[in-house]
Formats: structure tokens, sequence, C-alpha cells
């Protein structure tokens, strides 16, 4: 595929760019974005789940071989143990430009992403204080965090509602890199995760998954209503895939479901991007699109590639194309433009670093296909 080389090509240019311009040498972690001319924005909060996103990004880079970016991942997770660790066991919300903390809250969104980020410094590099951490890190999750009822509370010392499926969706993904690095208990944790997917967050009805609910997580939060996101519908048929695959479990209807609701509602037919909200009968109400609901379409397709979805092939060439027509055009190669509008011009003047965790994984999804050559 045409595309799947072009995106190589921009990933040889790209790690560098990140590399080069991520971390803050004087003051120490990871700046929280660049400019559209690839200058970090200096004063800038930083958020403790961006940090752990840039450790995740460079620690898979490492294991790649694309780069030699181990010393920075490893150099963002001492950063975060200084800077950044609560008394009770946590890490904080947000910090200041200069180190500093700003928010205490204990976020578990932040925490799934932390997660992710120290059990990929345990698989890559197999340093048992790595392994230490994550023990530490999910017992925190797991008892500090437990809802008592049903899943995981949105954060400790800060907002308890709506409760929120991403969260959740993002701790499903780091539990599954767990179970990979080794973590015994992992996948039947990550199991329970899906459970609640399944049950709570997707409507069989509308082949959708919603966003917001409600403290019992049976009925979608009333001030919110049925609000659903395209870019997280194919973030879940990735996680779901990858879960069958660590399973060896089969891959439910739903993931078709997605999958099909995706390309049948979710694409803004003017800009050949997807939306950034639809209604519960699919009615856009954001028809804006942002750089890592793209790359999560990428990787939708790509496990309907693999698993032999109708028009997938046509999905990724055009959610590849996309991103590479719209996203990474008009700034330095490596770079993106992170929103563009209904219309499709681009609307934002910076680039946002948390999206390199979402790119990379786009990435991975390109050599992939190249180095299987399925074509």
């Amino acid at each position: 595929m045409r595309t799947v080389e072009e995106l190589r090509r921009w990933r040889v240019e790209a790690i560098p760019f990140w590399t080069e311009r991520a971390w803050d040498a004087q003051r120490g972690g990871f700046y929280e974005s660049l400019d559209l001319t690839g200058r970090p924005i200096e004063q800038e909060s930083r958020r403790v789940r961006v940090q752990a996103r840039q450790i995740y990004s460079f620690a898979v880079c490492s294991e790649r071989k694309w780069a030699d970016t181990l010393d920075l991942a490893e150099s963002g997770w001492a950063f975060l143990i200084d800077r950044a660790s609560h008394p009770d066991g946590g890490f904080v919300h947000r910090l200041t430009a200069d180190g500093d903390v700003e928010s205490d809250i204990r976020d578990l969104y932040d925490h799934a992403f932390l997660l992710l980020a120290v059990a990929t410094l345990w698989r890559v590099t197999g340093k048992p204080d790595y392994e230490a951490e994550c023990a530490r890190l999910a017992e925190f999750i797991g008892v500090r965090m437990a809802h008592p009822e049903l899943g995981f509370v949105e954060s400790l010392g800060g907002s308890v509602s709506p409760r929120r499926q991403n969260p959740h969706m993002h701790l499903f993904e780091a539990l599954m890199v767990y179970h990979q690095a080794g973590g015994e208990q992992a996948l039947d944790q990550a199991r329970k995760l899906k459970d609640m997917f399944l049950k709570h967050f997707f409507s069989q009805e509308s082949s959708k998954l919603f966003e917001f609910f409600e403290d019992d997580l049976k009925t979608v939060c009333a001030n919110t209503g049925p609000v659903a996101e395209p870019g997280h519908l194919a973030e879940w048929v990735w996680l779901l895939d990858q879960f069958a695959r660590l399973d060896g479990s089969s891959l439910g209807p739903e993931v078709r479901s997605l999958f099909d609701c995706v390309l049948d509602q979710g694409v803004n037919p003017t800009t050949g991007l997807l939306y950034a909200t639809l209604s519960e009968d699919g009615r856009p109400m954001n028809a804006e699109s942002r750089t890592w609901m793209q790359t999560e379409w990428v990787r939708a397709a790509a496990v309907g590639l693999n698993r032999g979805f109708d028009r997938a092939e046509l999905a990724f060439e055009a959610a590849a194309q996309g991103l590479i027509s719209h996203h990474f055009a008009d700034v330095p190669s490596g770079g993106w433009q992170d929103r563009i509008d209904a219309k499709g011009a681009a609307s934002m003047d910076r680039m946002p670093a948390s999206t390199l965790y979402h790119v990379i994984g786009a990435l991975i999804e390109a050599d992939k296909f190249l180095d299987s050559d399925p074509c």
C-alpha cells in the first residue's frame, strides 16, 4: 500500500523530531506541547498523563529499534517518581512548568497511563525495580481507586461524576501491557473491564460506545446524553482484537459492529476524517477531527484487514491518507496539525505532545504491514 510506505517514511523523520524537542533539559520532564514551528512551549503546566505517554512512546521506540530513546524514557519515569509521587502511594495530576505540584488530584485516567508506562519499561528492560513499581501501582488502582459497586472511581480528591468509559478503556490497555511484561493476574483484571464494556459501555441497539454515565453505570449521564466518539469506537476495535489474541479467545461480533459503525456513520464526507462526536442516532454533534482519532482509525482498519472485514482496505487507505493529507501537512515533518475543522482547515496553534502515543500506534501497524508484505 502506498500510504503505508508514506507513513514509514514520515516516521523516519518524526522520531528524531520529537526526540530532540520533547525533553526539557533545564528543568526536567517532557514539554506539554510544541508550537507549529516545532519550538517547545515553555510555560505550560504539565499533565502527569502526558509525561506517562511520552515515557511509553520513547520506550516503544527503543523496543522497536527506531531510535536510541530508552534513557529518555527512564529519565521520564525518574522525574515522575521525584516530582509527582503523592504520599498516599499514587501520583498527582498536574505539575507546573518548573516541576512543582499544581494539582494533587489522583486521577484514574492518569494512573492508567502511568501503569502503561511503567509496564512498558518493565517489558523492555526486564528491570526488577519496574516490576515492583507495576505491582505497587496496580495495587493502588485496584484498592484505593476501586468503586464500591463496579469499576473504578474517576479520581481521588477531584470530580467523581460523570463516570467515563475512557479511563476504563485505557486501564484495559495498560493491564494487557502489564500482562505482556509478566503480570500474572493482569489479564484476568482486563477481562473484567472487557465485561464492563459489553454490559455497560456498548449499546448493541445502536452499535455505539457511549462516553458518560451515572454512578451506577446503568444509564448514560442525564446532563450529557448518549454521546459517542468515533475515535473511541475505533480504539476499542483494536483493543478488543488485542485482548482476543492475548486471551486466545474468539473475536466477538461487537468488534465488527463498532468497525461498521465508524465506517458508516463516523466519517465526515467533506474531509474524509472522523467526526469528533455523534449522537445516538448517528448525527454529527461535533464535525471537527483530531489527529488521535485518525491514528486510531488506522489501527482499527488494520484489525479489519487482518480479520478479513469487508471494506477494510478502503478504510485503511482513507484513514492513513487523512493523516498524511490533513494532519501531517503544512508543519515541519514529524509534527502535526492536531485539530481540523469540519471543512478541512487546521484550527489549533500547537502540537500536543500527548498525541505522540497515538501516532506511535498507527506507525507500528504501518510497519507490520510492510514487514509482512500483505500486498
